[in-house]
């Protein structure tokens, strides 16, 4: 279950009546043959998704269901090739974590794009942000780079942080979460696929340092499964928990539970959901200032950002000294963090404001 999905189930709440519109996805064997074409030869990539096709074709696409049914207003989140053409005079929503022009470079898939690529989807974007009636971002970040960058209206602008994925049956009481003891170890905790990207390697310097200091943790691996890590004592990897079952859900509760710091150094994050699951159990991030993740660790309030050049003993050094004054550092950082998500990452929270951007923009 991703973002859209949390988002659609969390407005419903607020007595939106909502319909989900699945439009297929633009395909062209023409393309893809120019695309492996051009990467042969030059090296580079031709981005399908933000392309004059994909809007076009999502366009006809959605035109027809906009003939067929009479809507108030569209919400399209991370949509910026559908809004960019759509004609139907429909207040539109526009929701998204990011803008082309932060993306491109910032993560590695999305690089390497032809000259003509890259000014399409950036045509795109600025076509889709003028489109738009109300424009909703995650971020501070996300947010200045369609002013500065697309000369979006700022007055259209609103920044409503994402929350954690979870279901509210799923959120354990506030108690049960902000109490944990300190025991006879510090419990940090790694969750992410991609293992270089999200920093996996400071997290092992910083694992280094607490070794050279004598500060006995243990560090849980979640996501992935890096050959670099394996074979430590103090270093436990679970490569994947499917929180779709009992068994899982069960199983990603009790690991929570158990932890004290989530340690996340990534290199380029668009916001980050998993600082508001891991607030939403008390556990304070340690992480980077880079993206948009200051709107999802806030510092002194949830956890600490580091610079993008820390190395892991700068991490480490952090934690210990938190930890190691538990009752009066630790324990207000954790209880601080559950208040950060209760008030402002969860997605009940994001559906109000969302609902008051909506009610505004018909004039309920």
């Amino acid at each position: 279950m991703g973002t859209a999905f949390f988002m659609f189930e969390s407005l419903k709440n607020y007595q939106v009546s909502l319909e989900k519109v699945y439009l297929k996805p633009a395909s062209s064997l023409i393309l893809a043959f120019f695309n492996k074409l051009i990467n042969k030869i030059f090296g580079l990539k031709y981005n399908l998704s933000h392309s004059i096709y994909a809007s076009f074709f999502h366009r006809k696409q959605l035109g027809k269901i906009l003939d067929k049914c009479d809507y108030d207003l569209i919400i399209a989140p991370a949509m910026s090739n559908v809004v960019s053409r759509l004609q139907k005079d429909v207040p539109v929503i526009y929701i998204s974590d990011v803008t082309v022009k932060l993306m491109y470079n910032y993560y590695e898939w999305f690089s390497g794009f032809t000259f003509f690529s890259y000014a399409e989807s950036n045509a795109i974007e600025k076509k889709a942000l003028q489109r738009a009636d109300r424009v909703i971002f995650s971020s501070d970040w996300a947010a200045k780079s369609a002013i500065n960058d697309y000369h979006t209206d700022p007055e259209k602008i609103s920044i409503i942080p994402f929350g954690a994925n979870m279901q509210p049956g799923e959120v354990l009481p506030k108690g049960s979460v902000i109490n944990r003891e300190k025991g006879r170890k510090c419990n940090l905790l790694f969750i992410g696929m991609e293992w270089e990207r999200k920093g996996g390697n400071i997290v092992l310097e910083a694992m280094e340092y607490f070794r050279s200091a004598g500060f006995t943790c243990e560090l849980t691996i979640l996501g992935c499964d890096p050959e670099e890590a394996k074979g430590k004592h103090d270093i436990r990897i679970i490569p994947y928990i499917d929180k779709k079952t009992d068994e899982g859900k069960a199983q990603w509760n009790k690991l929570m539970l158990a932890q004290h710091f989530l340690i996340l150094p990534t290199r380029a994050e668009c916001f980050g959901v998993v600082f508001c699951e891991a607030s939403a159990y008390g556990i304070p991030s340690m992480a980077t200032d880079t993206g948009g993740i200051p709107n999802a660790v806030i510092n002194g309030q949830n956890g600490y950002r580091f610079p993008l050049e820390a190395r892991g003993d700068e991490y480490a050094k952090m934690v210990m000294e938190i930890y190691s004054d538990y009752e009066k550092k630790y324990l207000p950082l954790s209880r601080s963090s559950r208040k950060t998500f209760d008030e402002l990452l969860n997605w009940d929270h994001w559906a109000k404001k969302t609902n008051e951007v909506i009610e505004k923009l018909l004039d309920y």
